[in-house]
């Protein structure tokens, strides 16, 4: 017996682009609800695929959203405007609610925030006591290789460590880094120019 083919759910991608400027307030909403669920279910699919834990339902991530962003997508869907707008700084993603939260890396009802991006992009910062991964490390040395400080960040940073002594750990890693190595020509110039100048600003101090 042959059944007839079940009909199309259309997708939330097919709902936003039948929203014109003579859609209803109940069409309009109806689209940002299709596309509030394809969100959810895109940023469960990503925390999951990065191995974090997720226990938020469907019902728990649309009482993250308030009104107000409820409001103000619903006014960017009814200008056509709600992909630009959700892709833009000022968009709404489903995200963690503070560093605390994204560490641990378990997402339910209270450590999730529904949040613009920019506020998002905070929350994941690296923060004190972080340590890069060796993979972020690769990443960082590549980025810098072959790039030089310019002279107002090389002030910048003789600035920030003028001042600062160097604990007895770090000048043992220094010295036995340093051991062996034979200094060039011109290394050694550039030290004896720095010193003499060193030694000029003290008698002129005097």
């Amino acid at each position: 017996m042959n059944y007839p083919p079940k009909p199309q759910k259309a997708s939330a991608q097919d709902i936003i682009r039948n929203i014109n400027k003579r859609s209803d307030p109940a069409e309009i909403a109806a689209a940002v609800d299709a596309a509030l669920r394809a969100q959810y279910e895109n940023a469960i699919a990503y925390q999951r695929l990065k191995g974090r834990t997720v226990n938020l339902t469907e019902a728990e991530f649309f009482a993250l959203i308030t009104p107000s962003r409820r409001k103000r997508m619903e006014k960017a869907m009814a200008e056509r405007k709600f992909e630009r707008f959700m892709k833009s700084n000022y968009g709404y993603v489903l995200t963690w609610k503070n560093r605390k939260a994204y560490k641990e890396g378990v997402m339910d009802a209270n450590t999730a925030a529904y949040l613009n991006r920019e506020d998002s992009e905070r929350a994941a910062q690296f923060g004190p006591g972080d340590t890069h991964s060796a993979e972020s490390i690769n990443l960082i040395r590549k980025a810098r290789t072959g790039k030089k400080a310019t002279d107002a960040t090389r002030h910048k940073m003789a600035a920030a460590k003028k001042g600062k002594a160097r604990d007895e750990e770090t000048r043992a890693a220094i010295s036995a880094g340093l051991k062996g190595k034979q200094k060039s020509p011109e290394q050694i110039e550039k030290m004896r120019a720095a010193a003499k100048a060193r030694w000029a600003a003290k008698r002129e101090g005097k």
